[in-house]
């Protein structure tokens, strides 16, 4: 089963490497495919992301949350949202 990740940038997040986020997500979550939601990445709504994911054959789909500080540093939330098509 594929899975495809979500996440969802919040914070300031000018200054952070988005490339650094994405490897992490793969890792946390064992992702096949990642998409990103924040204020630069051309996605600003979960449904967009998520049906992309599932056009791409992700089985299972996991949203999670980002919280970027002015330094840069991701912080991943504890939570997260399983998504089901």
């Amino acid at each position: 089963m594929k899975t495809g990740v979500i996440l969802y940038i919040t914070g300031d997040h000018g200054g952070c490497d988005m490339e650094t986020i994405v490897k992490k997500g793969i890792k946390r979550f064992s992702a096949d495919r990642v998409e990103i939601i924040s204020s630069t990445s051309g996605h600003w709504n979960i449904d967009y992301a998520w049906w992309n994911l599932i056009t791409k054959g992700m089985h299972r789909i996991v949203c999670s949350i980002v919280d970027v500080d002015g330094s840069g540093s991701a912080k991943f939330s504890d939570r997260s949202l399983q998504l089901c098509g």
